[in-house]
């Protein structure tokens, strides 16, 4: 029955997907051990688990299985083969000192076996396993059958951050004002608590969009995006925008749509925070959220500096069934307000094994076909994001896949990037006189899922420009190396 609950998504009505847990008492922990054993796919929904007492029937559940659990434990009033059990399955072979004796994996250092040897009551004892783990875990949900984190290594887990805590002041925003009709009601915004008032040090925005079935508020912590926020001192902005869909050819020209909503958000931010840098504004989001920050790309561009649409590419009508917007039609837009057409630096992301918008691995399964819906949407925008840096449209004729696997176009100063989970690579286009920054990143051999390291990697990229206020102009403040340099030294420092 939990099972059969689980998937059914009704754990999704208690607040953001990544924060479920499992608590297990007497013969409840000996079927919070079996349920791990039994459904990895389904148990993965849970963050951590607490059991008191129980026991783990070894013959019936091996460890071994062809998708290894990474699942984190406080362990109570049970015995070593049990612990031993879940430190087997855990890959926690090294322990670490401190209050509780606590196994530490060297899969994913998240991920930790705790046993609780103190005495005290039920409560007492789910007290102190609310706070020694289970409020630091996170785990990245998604709808079943499409669990595809099983096969990354750190199975979707993640340390979970409060704003208090990082000199955040947060602000839920019970508001449908900006779209009247729609149910978008609901929205987050975080700015940090020294730049909250009249005056104050000057930080910049970032604009961030969940994508489909996501959390507006648990995104940001899924995505590492509140902890950047903290470190960094970045202000951020979150909205749900679940039911409402993006607007096609002819909703674009009455200002009643996603797009302008969003503008009024930002606007709302810029009035109540004079300390938020205007010429420091970004917008990134994945999946739904990726199409989302592509229309703030083409028809918004003049507030952000810079963009990075993450697994979503294309300028999709995501809920009204409309055909793709095109090239044409973006300069048609912009030939009708009499304006010259945008420029603005943009990274591109895909993971490498993105079924949900390729045949046969990122993007480029989808660029190399002619196909109506996502696939030609993404090729005609990024043609958009072509000459929005300067540059010319590309042939499909022009693609070689052979010579260059993943986009099928050649990149230079390629590197890769190491982040809290997750390796990805990234290049940019080759550059020439008058050309903006245009950069393509990759995870090779991920699956279509949020990563906690996506925060990092936009950022990375966002801090190297800024967009002039009085003149439109786009600055590249410094440049990829200077910043890997600046950040080393920060390093060192700490």
């Amino acid at each position: 029955k939990l099972q059969l609950a689980v998937e059914d998504g009704l754990m999704d009505l208690f607040g953001s997907f990544a924060c479920n847990y499992a608590v297990g008492l007497g013969e409840g922990a000996s079927f919070v051990h079996g349920f791990v054993c039994r459904y990895p796919e389904t148990a993965f929904r849970f963050a951590a688990a607490v059991t008191l007492g129980g026991r783990v029937n070894p013959d019936a559940f091996p460890v071994k299985r062809p998708v290894p659990v990474l699942f984190p434990v406080y362990l109570a009033e049970t015995g070593e083969e049990t612990v031993r059990w879940y430190r087997n399955l855990n890959g926690a072979l090294g322990r670490k000192e401190g209050q509780v004796r606590t196994y530490v994996s060297g899969k994913h250092e998240a991920c930790q076996v705790m046993v609780d040897e103190e005495p005290g009551s039920q409560a007492e004892i789910i007290g102190r396993a609310w706070e020694r783990l289970l409020k630091r875990r996170m785990r990245v949900a998604l709808e079943p059958g499409r669990n595809t984190w099983l096969d990354s290594p750190y199975h979707a887990l993640g340390e979970r951050y409060y704003p208090g805590e990082l000199g955040l002041e947060e602000t839920v925003h019970e508001d449908g004002t900006f779209l009247p009709g729609t149910s978008i009601c609901r929205w987050y915004s975080y700015i940090p608590e020294e730049a909250s008032g009249r005056s104050g040090p000057r930080v910049p925005l970032i604009f961030v969009i969940h994508g489909n079935n996501d959390d507006a508020k648990g995104f940001l912590d899924q995505c590492g995006f509140l902890k950047l926020a903290g470190e960094e001192r970045v202000a951020l902005l979150s909205a749900s925008h679940q039911h409402v869909p993006e607007p096609d050819a002819e909703a674009l020209e009455d200002g009643q749509n996603k797009v302008w909503m969003f503008d009024k958000m930002i606007q709302w931010m810029l009035d109540r925070y004079p300390c938020i840098d205007r010429e420091r504004i970004y917008c990134t989001g994945f999946s739904r959220g990726g199409m989302n920050t592509c229309y703030q790309i083409c028809f918004n561009p003049e507030r952000f500096a810079a963009a990075a649409p993450l697994s979503g590419l294309g300028l999709v009508p995501f809920l009204s069934g409309g055909a793709p917007l095109t090239r044409k039609d973006w300069k048609n837009w912009w030939g009708k307000r009499g304006k010259p057409l945008p420029r603005m630096p943009i990274l591109i992301f895909m993971c490498g094994r993105d079924k949900f918008f390729a045949e046969r691995s990122g993007l480029c399964g989808r660029l190399d076909v002619s196909e109506e819906g996502t696939g030609a949407g993404a090729w005609e925008t990024l043609n958009i994001f072509r000459e929005m840096s300067g540059r010319e449209p590309l042939e499909r004729g022009e693609l070689d896949f052979s010579r260059f696997p993943f986009w099928g176009i050649p990149l230079e100063k390629e590197r890769v990037i190491k982040t809290p989970d997750v390796w990805f690579r990234e290049g940019r286009l080759p550059e020439k006189e008058g050309e903006l920054p245009q950069y393509f990143a990759w995870a090779p051999g991920m699956e279509h899922c949020l990563y906690y390291g996506y925060a990092s990697l936009v950022w990375e990229f966002f801090r190297r420009f800024r967009r002039r206020e009085g003149t439109g102009e786009v600055i590249q403040i410094m440049t990829r190396e200077q910043g890997e340099n600046q950040q080393k030294n920060e390093f060192e420092h700490n």
